[in-house]
Parts: structure tokens; C-alpha cells; sequence
């Protein structure tokens, strides 16, 4: 028996850009900006979501940023579409983010930064003004 395919899927994600600066002394604050300028493109049925990220020491001695791109397919009616792509798809690609600088940090030699999780509806509204129909 098949199972049934999702109307909502995550394809993958590929990190377009990535960049990390620290000071010779490393990480010396534990206070961080965390900034994410999320924008949506919608090809078909498919939706292209894309974090730009950015995570940085407020002493300067710590600067990340990552730039995702996550490809997601579908099959949902317009009107049932919105909160798919403004709430769920940031929800699946922000752990990859979370990781990938989590990983980038450990590597580097310097103390390991953990993202915290967040609640992506603030986001999601953001999303919702930079979405293009292709």
C-alpha cells in the first residue's frame, strides 16, 4: 500500500552563503543580536523560502551569516496555502540555521554559540510582505 504523498513537503536546503568573523581572543560576550530577513518565492508548485541570518556579539567580537535557501513542493488550494509558507516552512528550515552555526562555531575552535528556538509567527508576518509569485 502507498502511503500518500504530503500536501506540504520539504525537498532540501542548501547554504547559499556563509561567513564568520571573530576577534583573536574569540567569543568574549554572551549577549547576541539574532537577525533572520526571510524572503519567499513561488514558482509553480513550488515555494523557495530564503533566511538571511545573522548572529553577532554585541562586544563585537562575534559575527555569523548565513544565507539558506529551502525548496518545499505543494499541492493546496491559494487560500489554504499562507500559513504553509509563512509558519511551517521557516518552523523546518530553522533548525538546519540553529545546526549549521552550532556546528560552524564548535569547528572554529571558539566556544560553541547555540541558537535558542523561537517562535517563527513573528517571522511568519514578516514572510508574508516579501513573497513573490513567479
Amino acid at each position: 500500500m502507498e502511503t500518500p504523498k504530503s500536501k506540504f513537503s520539504f525537498i532540501g536546503y542548501n547554504i547559499v552563503e556563509s561567513h564568520l568573523k571573530m576577534s583573536p581572543n574569540q567569543i568574549s560576550g554572551d549577549d547576541f543580536n539574532f537577525n533572520i530577513n526571510p524572503s519567499g518565492i513561488k514558482r509553480g508548485n513550488k515555494f523557495y523560502l530564503t533566511l538571511d541570518t545573522t548572529l553577532s556579539a554585541k562586544d563585537n567580537s562575534f559575527e555569523a551569516k548565513v544565507i539558506i535557501i529551502g525548496e518545499f513542493e505543494f499541492d493546496i488550494t491559494q487560500d489554504q496555502i499562507t500559513p504553509f509558507f509563512t509558519c511551517n516552512a521557516p518552523a523546518i528550515m530553522f533548525p538546519y540555521i540553529r545546526a549549521y552555526i552550532s556546528s560552524l562555531t564548535a569547528l572554529s575552535g571558539a566556544k560553541t554559540i547555540v541558537i535558542p528556538t523561537l517562535n517563527m509567527q513573528g517571522l511568519g508576518k514578516v514572510l508574508s510582505e516579501f513573497i513573490t509569485d513567479e
